[in-house]
C-alpha cells in the first residue's frame, strides 16, 4: 500500500510539470510570435547535360568481290564456212505424191548451169504431217530409226550436170510409221519436209556448223558455190485419189542357145527377147512366153444366144467361218527375227471342227525387191484324232510363226518397208478318220507393214544414176 501511494503523487508532479512549461512556451497575449521562416527546401539536384546522341554508324561495307579468275586471251572468231559469199546453187528437191496411200516420187533437180554433188538417198529425208482433221494441230514429225539413217560419211555422192535429176520412189509409211504417224498418211493432209543432214523438219534454216556432209555442193576447186546442209521441200497436200493397182511380175526371159541359127535371126543377147517382148497384150493374163509373128490365139467358142449366165452360189452368212488377226505394225532391228503373232477365230455363228496349224499359213511379201509368194503345203491326210478341236462362236487360238521360216531367208534381204499379206489354207478335213472339219482359206483382216532396219543387203539395189529432167508428175524415170 505504502508503495502505490507514493506512485501516484509521483506521476501528478509529472504532469503538473508539462502544463508548466506548455504555459511558459506560449507568448504573451497581444504580442506576435516572431515569424519564422519555413526552411528552405533543399536544392533540386542538378542532373548533368544529357550526352549528344551518338552518330549512326555507317552500314557495313559489303565484303570485297571475290576475285575473278583471269581473263583468257580472247580467240578470233572462227572463219565463216566456206562459201557464205557464194552463190547458191540452183538445186531443188520436191515430193511427189500420186495418192497418199504411195508410192511417192522425191526427185533432186539441177535447175543451174554448174555440177554439183548431192546424196542420192532418200532416208535423208525429213518429213512432218499435220492432220487433216486437225489444222491448227501441231506437226506429227515422221524419222526413220538412226539403224536406218545412212553413214554421213559414205553416203551416195552423185555429179548431176545441168538439166539433171535424181529420182526415186518411196513408201511414205517408212518415215510416218506407227499406230500415231501413219493414220495421218491421208487425204487433205499438209506434207512439209527438208532434205540432208542439218536441221530436221520444217521451218527456217538455223546457223550451223561448218564442214560437211552437204545436201548439195559444187565440184570446183576453189569452190564457186555455197555447200548446202539442208534443202526445203516444197509443202504439198495429199489428194484422196486412190493408188494404182500393183501390176503383175514380169514373166522370165527364155534363154536360147547363142550357136543356134533360126531364120537367119541373130540373138540380141543371151535372151532371145527382152523384158518388153515378154509382157503379156492387154486383156491377155494367160499367155507366160513371147508371141511368135505366126502364132495367133486360138478364137473363144461363140457363147449361145439362149443361154443364161449361172447365178451364184448361195453364201450361208450363219456358217462358220475363220479370220487371221496379224499385227498391224511390226518394227524390227534384224530381218532373220521378223516373227508375226496371229490370232484365228471362228467369226461365224455356228461352232465348226477344224484343225488349224502354223504350217497352213501363207504370205505375200511386198518388198524392196518385188513380190514374193510364200504357198501353203496341201493336206497331209495324217493328222491324229485329237488335232481336231471343235471352235464354237468367237472361239481362238493364237500361234507364233518365223515369216523366214515360210519363205526362206532371203524374203527380207535388204532394210526397208515390207508389206505382209497372210492367209490360212485349212485343208485338213478329217475323211480319213470319219469327220467332217471345216475346209476353206481364212484371210487376214488387213495387212501388217514390217519396218526392218538392218538386212544382209544394202538399201538400195543398184547405184545412183542421174537422168533428164523427168516431167512433173515423175512418170519418167532413169533407167535402173
Amino acid at each position: 500500500m505504502a508503495s502505490r501511494s507514493l506512485a501516484v503523487p509521483a506521476l501528478l508532479l509529472s504532469a503538473i510539470g508539462l502544463l508548466a512549461g506548455s504555459a511558459h512556451a506560449q507568448p504573451p497575449k497581444g504580442v506576435e510570435p516572431p515569424r519564422v521562416d519555413p526552411p528552405a527546401p533543399p536544392p533540386a539536384k542538378v542532373e548533368p547535360p544529357a550526352p549528344p546522341p551518338a552518330k549512326a554508324e555507317p552500314p557495313a561495307a559489303p565484303p570485297p568481290p571475290k576475285a575473278a579468275p583471269p581473263k583468257r586471251p580472247r580467240l578470233p572468231p572462227p572463219p565463216p564456212p566456206p562459201g557464205d559469199s557464194l552463190p547458191e546453187p540452183e538445186v531443188e528437191a520436191r515430193i511427189i505424191a500420186p495418192s497418199a496411200e504411195g508410192p511417192w516420187i522425191f526427185r533432186i533437180d539441177n535447175e543451174g548451169g554448174r555440177v554439183v554433188r548431192v546424196p542420192a538417198d532418200v532416208r535423208l529425208l525429213h518429213l512432218s504431217i499435220t492432220d487433216p482433221n486437225k489444222p491448227s494441230a501441231k506437226p506429227v514429225a515422221c524419222t526413220l530409226p538412226k539403224s536406218l539413217l545412212p553413214d554421213a560419211e559414205a553416203h551416195r555422192a552423185l555429179l548431176l550436170s545441168p538439166g539433171e535429176s535424181y529420182v526415186e520412189t518411196f513408201d511414205p509409211r517408212l518415215f510416218c510409221f506407227g499406230a500415231k504417224a501413219s493414220p495421218l498418211v491421208a487425204g487433205n493432209a499438209v506434207v512439209e519436209g527438208s532434205f540432208g543432214f542439218g536441221q530436221t523438219g520444217p521451218g527456217p534454216r538455223r546457223p550451223v556448223k561448218p564442214g560437211g556432209p552437204y545436201a548439195v555442193e559444187g565440184t570446183d576447186s576453189p569452190a564457186d558455190l555455197a555447200p548446202l546442209k539442208m534443202l526445203p521441200v516444197p509443202t504439198i497436200m495429199l489428194s484422196h485419189r486412190a493408188p494404182e493397182p500393183e501390176e503383175e511380175p514380169l514373166p522370165p526371159p527364155i534363154p536360147v542357145d547363142p550357136n543356134a541359127k533360126d531364120k537367119g535371126e541373130k540373138p540380141r543377147d543371151k535372151y532371145e527377147r527382152s523384158y518388153r517382148d515378154n509382157l503379156p497384150r492387154h486383156g491377155d493374163r494367160t499367155r507366160i512366153g513371147p508371141a511368135r509373128p505366126e502364132e495367133k490365139p486360138p478364137e473363144p467358142p461363140p457363147e449361145p444366144k439362149d443361154q443364161k449366165p449361172e447365178p451364184p452360189p448361195p453364201i450361208d452368212e450363219s456358217a462358220a467361218r475363220f479370220q487371221l488377226s496379224p499385227p498391224t505394225f511390226l518394227d524390227v532391228g534384224d530381218a532373220n527375227n521378223v516373227s508375226l503373232s496371229i490370232t484365228a477365230t471362228n467369226v461365224g455363228k455356228k461352232p465348226t471342227m477344224a484343225v488349224v496349224r502354223p504350217r497352213m499359213l501363207a504370205f505375200k511379201v511386198q518388198g524392196p525387191d518385188g513380190l514374193v509368194r510364200c504357198e501353203a503345203p496341201g493336206p497331209s491326210r495324217s493328222i491324229s484324232r485329237e488335232m481336231f478341236r471343235t471352235y464354237a462362236p468367237g472361239a481362238s487360238t493364237a500361234m507364233t510363226v518365223y515369216v523366214s521360216e515360210a519363205c526362206g531367208r532371203d524374203v527380207f534381204r535388204r532394210p526397208g518397208l515390207y508389206r505382209v499379206s497372210v492367209s490360212m489354207s485349212l485343208v485338213e478335213s478329217g475323211s480319213e478318220l470319219g469327220l467332217q472339219a471345216f475346209t476353206g482359206v481364212a484371210e487376214s483382216k488387213h495387212t501388217t507393214l514390217v519396218r526392218v532396219a538392218s538386212a544382209r543387203e544394202p538399201y538400195h539395189k543398184h547405184s545412183p544414176k542421174g537422168a533428164k529432167a523427168p516431167s512433173d508428175d515423175g512418170s519418167i524415170l532413169p533407167p535402173p
